[in-house]
């Protein structure tokens, strides 16, 4: 966490240049490694093809598979679906077991490209990547690295957590709660590894897995089960407040 520190120290200090380009620095890190694979397509393609053989067996009409979703509700094995263009349109459900799927969702990150570890390098040091130059006309006195600072703040404060968050004892305390975790398949910031830690102690949650997407939630896979999502919850809370009444 040393370079995590080193922003922290330059966003809490002073020197206002300095803040303002400690802040850019981190979301500039941020950026190169969230888009790496929306920038190499080929690296793209060599992950999702070992996704792709799950594919056998499906309809002919499947030739062209679209927007791969792994998603778990309950019961014993994950499914794989291929759905279409229109949003209530799940063209393909293959099962895929709990072993293979933490195979193989596990499998990149244990050995990311080398260019991603390039980028990443950083982070094993405590020297901050840095940025050519603040804009022209950047006015200082009047930036404030909020994002930036509660980022760092928060990371090297093991997330403000008093107490381990992943135990069987923390999620008892939230497991009767609806969820629905939705997950960017080639995600780096917040690698699939995560979501199947939490998944281990919290079979309940339901979760998808877009696999094609990457970190942000502006990515159409996930922006679309986002609003499933959303849906969902809108239709089982109604009818649980029907109930009620």
């Amino acid at each position: 966490r040393g370079v995590l520190r080193r922003y922290h120290e330059l966003l809490l200090g002073q020197d206002l240049e300095s803040r303002a380009m400690a802040a850019m620095s981190l979301f500039s890190w941020e950026r190169r490694v969230s888009s790496y694979f929306e920038r190499n397509e080929g690296v793209r393609r060599e992950m999702m093809a070992v996704w792709n053989r799950y594919r056998e067996g499906a309809e002919d009409n499947m030739a062209e598979m679209v927007r791969p979703v792994l998603s778990w509700d309950g019961g014993e094995q994950w499914v794989l679906r291929y759905s279409g263009t229109d949003d209530n349109d799940d063209n393909c459900h293959i099962s895929v077991s709990e072993q293979a799927t933490n195979e193989l969702l596990r499998r990149f990150n244990k050995a990311p490209p080398k260019q991603v570890s390039q980028i990443s390098q950083s982070n094993n040091d405590t020297q901050i990547p840095g940025v050519p130059s603040l804009p022209p006309n950047f006015n200082i006195s009047a930036f404030v690295p909020a994002q930036a600072m509660l980022t760092c703040h928060y990371s090297i404060h093991n997330g403000l957590q008093s107490t381990p968050l992943l135990t069987p004892e923390a999620i008892n305390r939230i497991r009767h709660i609806p969820c629905i975790a939705i997950q960017g398949g080639l995600d780096i910031i917040c690698p699939p590894d995560t979501m199947l830690d939490l998944h281990e102690l919290w079979p309940e949650m339901k979760v998808r897995v877009v696999l094609d997407a990457g970190h942000s939630m502006y990515e159409e896979g996930i922006a679309r089960e986002i609003v499933k999502a959303t849906d969902w919850f809108g239709e089982t809370l109604r009818i649980d407040y029907d109930k009620s009444g």
